[in-house]
């Protein structure tokens, strides 16, 4: 009731154009059995618009996964039981076998 939806809505345009993703997340009350429920919600339109342009942009999605591995590492597969999208635009098989080779050349 105090305008906050409206206010976000109006950062909607200038991300755009600029190129960028404006991503919305509510957190319903109706939900607060489930933590962070809203940034997860946020986080699955974000994986959307990957998996999107993964068929557009296939270079420059490849870009955006290799950015969100390389951010996220190790947290990546705790994350993917709160945002199921995550395992949909990033090769969680080839990001353990990385983590397997680097753990066993740094012994």
């Amino acid at each position: 009731g105090t305008g906050k939806t409206r206010l976000a809505e109006t950062l909607r345009e200038p991300a755009s154009k600029y190129n960028g993703l404006f991503v919305t997340g509510k957190f319903d009350l109706n939900l607060r059995h489930q933590p962070y429920s809203g940034i997860s919600n946020a986080c699955a339109e974000i994986c959307g618009a990957v998996t999107k342009l993964q068929r557009q942009e296939p270079s420059r999605a490849k870009e955006i996964c290799d950015d969100i591995e390389q951010s996220l590492e190790s947290e990546l597969y705790l994350l993917v039981e709160t945002i199921p999208g995550l395992a949909e635009i990033i090769d969680l098989p080839s990001l353990a076998t990385k983590r397997v080779s680097l753990s066993s050349s740094s012994t």
